[in-house]
């Protein structure tokens, strides 16, 4: 099983109901999540997530590089 990884000095900033948060970054295997409530979202490509009222803004991978491909958010580099 591939558990959940903070992403070293990763933030993510999220929209929800047109509030906006400023949240810690992690990854599963190579996929980019945000912290959102007590779980996580996926960050999609385009600025969506995983759940639809929630929407991301900007967000900054540390010393990751971050990539969106097929829909997702890819992330790779020196924190695997």
């Amino acid at each position: 099983m591939e558990r959940f990884v903070e992403v070293a000095e990763g933030c993510v900033i999220t929209r929800h109901n047109g509030a906006y948060r400023q949240v810690k970054m992690y990854r599963r295997g190579d996929r980019a999540y945000a912290a959102f409530g007590s779980g996580m979202v996926r960050l999609c490509q385009g600025g969506t997530t995983s759940k639809t009222n929630v929407a991301w803004i900007e967000a900054d991978a540390g010393d990751m590089t971050m990539t969106e491909r097929n829909g997702a958010v890819l992330l790779s580099g020196c924190n695997e």
